[in-house]
């Protein structure tokens, strides 16, 4: 029973979240706990044919980053309802 949880958990994870080391852009609404940027994914010119499916309300964290800034992310970890991201630069700096 065990082996069949881990194998649904994994099936739900490919369907639910970006893939490992995607790039994309996103927009950072907050600060979560540890000071990581929460934001959403928000598709620039030319790249929303290339987003895989995601859920509207799909975070994302990033580091060293501010609320308000357009930033481009590499995802490096997915979880149940938000990924994980490396920064790769920041597109829009706050004022």
């Amino acid at each position: 029973m065990r082996e069949r949880k881990s194998r649904i958990s994994v099936l739900t994870h490919l369907y639910c979240c970006v893939q490992y080391h995607f790039e994309l852009t996103i927009r950072i609404d907050s600060l979560g706990e540890l000071g990581w940027g929460l934001g959403h994914i928000e598709p620039q010119q030319g790249e929303d044919e290339k987003l895989p499916d995601h859920p509207k309300d799909w975070q994302v964290l990033a580091p060293l980053v501010l609320p308000g800034e357009l930033a481009r992310v590499r995802i490096f970890k997915n979880f149940d309802h938000h990924s994980e991201a490396d920064l790769i630069e920041v597109l829009e700096a706050t004022s």
